[in-house]
């Protein structure tokens, strides 16, 4: 039986959960097939709320039958969203980055965005408990949904790219038997964990591009953040190629299909082209 790794989630984390997806249809993760069963997007309230985005995905078996193993993926900045009337700077500036500023501050013990990830990720463990245990009328009365595509799933982990892996961390913080991988991660602010029972939260692991500008950015100030860190030697040293490093993926979708095409994020002109080819001039 085929289960969900980390390179996996770290796929399902930089492009996956930033897709408007087809729900109907299944997608393809490393020779692994996936589909959504369970999201949520604070656009519907104009991002006032939180602005948080999360999808949830189920693993598929070699016949296409769902396994009953289920990721919680929380969406990075989207920054082409920028619809909160209460944002200053609402159409020049997205509204991701009115929580991203509040992330930087380590004596915040909570924030929106938090709150939000946090709540959605509590009510859907408690739609997965009552599938369970209500009658399938029960069920549809309180969820007006079919009880039968809930019922005998287990969130095995969290992921997430970015601002998105706050919500990974944090409800893995929580709960020291549920495992996070995020990639090039955010930084949770310290008083929102500091106190937490797993000292040394090893169910927690973060992965950082070399080329990574956030971890550039990070760094310097914000080296204290739960999990083990793992410095991956991948990514394009140049400018053009900040935001591909970043979500580690350069793709154009499409949503019809569930599918994907691959863009070069930089094409090698020449074997002068050292820069590209070696990594160095």
């Amino acid at each position: 039986m085929k289960n969900i790794n980390d390179r996996d989630l770290a796929e399902l984390s930089g492009f996956w959960v930033y897709q408007d997806l087809n729900k109907n249809k299944k997608f393809e993760v490393n020779n692994k097939n996936f589909i959504q069963v369970d999201g949520f997007d604070d656009s519907k309230n104009k991002n006032m709320n939180g602005a948080s985005d999360v999808k949830t995905f189920e693993l598929l078996n070699d016949k296409n039958k769902p396994t009953g193993q289920q990721v919680v993926v929380f969406q990075g900045t989207d920054n082409k969203e920028s619809i909160n009337p209460y944002n200053p700077l609402k159409g020049k500036v997205a509204d991701d980055w009115l929580q991203n500023i509040k992330l930087m501050n380590n004596h915040l013990k909570s924030t929106e965005l938090i709150n939000q990830n946090d709540r959605y990720f509590n009510d859907y463990k408690q739609k997965l408990k009552d599938a369970n245990n209500l009658s399938s009328n029960q069920f549809f009365r309180k969820y007006g949904d079919d009880a039968g595509k809930y019922k005998n799933k287990t969130i095995i982990n969290t992921g997430g790219n970015s601002q998105g892996a706050i919500g990974a961390k944090y409800e893995s913080v929580k709960n020291p038997n549920l495992k996070a991988t995020t990639t090039d991660p955010a930084t949770l602010p310290e008083a929102s964990w500091r106190n937490t029972r797993s000292g040394n939260h090893n169910n927690i692991i973060n992965f950082h591009s070399t080329y990574d500008i956030l971890s550039w950015v990070q760094d310097p100030m914000f080296k204290n953040n739960p999990g083990k860190r793992v410095n991956l030697n991948d990514g394009i040293p140049t400018l053009e190629a900040l935001a591909n490093n970043h979500l580690g993926y350069n793709r154009i979708f499409n949503k019809l299909h569930n599918t994907y095409k691959d863009i070069p994020v930089r094409k090698i002109k020449s074997v002068k082209d050292t820069v590209t080819k070696d990594g160095k001039k």
